[in-house]
């Protein structure tokens, strides 16, 4: 039996059950001085009704971002844009559904710079590090400016690069590793590491990272709460938030690189909550895409 059905054959035993206890005691309480108040009744009923709707809120729950899935597939299909070139990534953190799009590992850009934030406040709460003003400057402006020069100098000498990459794996990002400086800049981190391979993230780490720092469980709840606000400074707004309503608040980091694209953004809708990632390498206005892709998941959930 497929579980639509077993949970309608539920819902009519329930609806049956429901029926007999309440013509029962209608008329028990006509016949003696037995009886029940109307408010007692509709409790009862409200107790069987609820504990029959959660397994159809479950089904309703899959179903919905198993749609918004093929939704946003079919999207990237009529625009002829590659799956090769896309990595996205939804999580309604109401309902705790999620769903990938072609998941896989990818150059980071600027994005990496979220883990070295989560590193840096780490290392804080460990008090192996001091939250100078110097530091603290340097972490706002890395994330709401994308200041390449504060994400070197935090890297690779207040968290430092084995740190960090442990920081990450404990984390269990399992898709992401630094290994060099970002450019343009003028930090010495830059001509250091410049022969090895570029700093690497996939869309799903990324929205487990902003998913902890949501619930206050990335370092601590205070440090998750420093770093919301951090995102919240974002400056850069032409991707995810800009397929957003006005007046509905988005935490976000961008990145990009070449013809990489990329978006990582927790959403307050004002129904659902949820996070966003969308992670672009294509010649195509990934941009205008990543705005379409943005506002179709905003419209589908709130």
């Amino acid at each position: 039996m497929k579980p639509s059905q077993k949970f309608l054959s539920l819902l009519l035993v329930c609806s049956l059950f429901m029926g007999i206890i309440t013509s029962g005691i209608n008329a028990q309480a006509s016949t003696s001085s037995f009886s029940f108040s109307a408010s007692s009744i509709r409790s009862i009923q409200k107790q069987l009704t609820a504990k029959a709707s959660a397994p159809l809120k479950k089904i309703l729950e899959k179903q919905q971002m198993a749609a918004l899935k093929t939704k946003v597939a079919n999207y990237l299909k009529s625009n002829q844009l590659s799956s090769g070139e896309w990595n996205i990534y939804v999580k309604n953190l109401k309902s705790n559904r999620s769903f990938s799009l072609y998941n896989r590992q990818t150059i980071a850009a600027s994005t990496i710079k979220l883990y070295a934030m989560a590193a840096a406040y780490d290392k804080i709460s460990k008090k192996e590090l001091s939250a100078s003003w110097d530091l603290n400057n340097k972490l706002y402006n890395m994330i709401a400016y994308s200041d390449n020069d504060s994400f070197n100098s935090i890297a690779r000498t207040y968290v430092g690069l084995e740190y960090l990459n442990t920081f990450i794996q404990k984390q269990g990002f399992k898709q992401t590793e630094v290994f060099k400086g970002i450019a343009p800049g003028s930090h010495p981190f830059i001509q250091q590491t410049t022969p090895l391979p570029g700093n690497v993230t996939s869309a799903s780490d990324c929205g487990k990272l902003l998913e902890k720092i949501y619930r206050g469980t990335l370092v601590s709840k205070s440090a998750s709460k420093a770093m919301l606000n951090l995102l919240k400074s974002q400056t850069y707004r032409s991707k995810i938030p800009a397929g957003i309503p006005s007046g509905v608040t988005v935490a976000n980091k961008t990145g990009e690189f070449d013809e990489y694209q990329h978006d990582a953004a927790i959403v307050y809708g004002k129904k659902t909550p949820y996070v966003i990632c969308i992670f672009s390498h294509s010649s195509d206005p990934s941009i205008y895409h990543i705005r379409r892709i943005s506002q179709i998941v905003y419209q589908y959930l709130n």
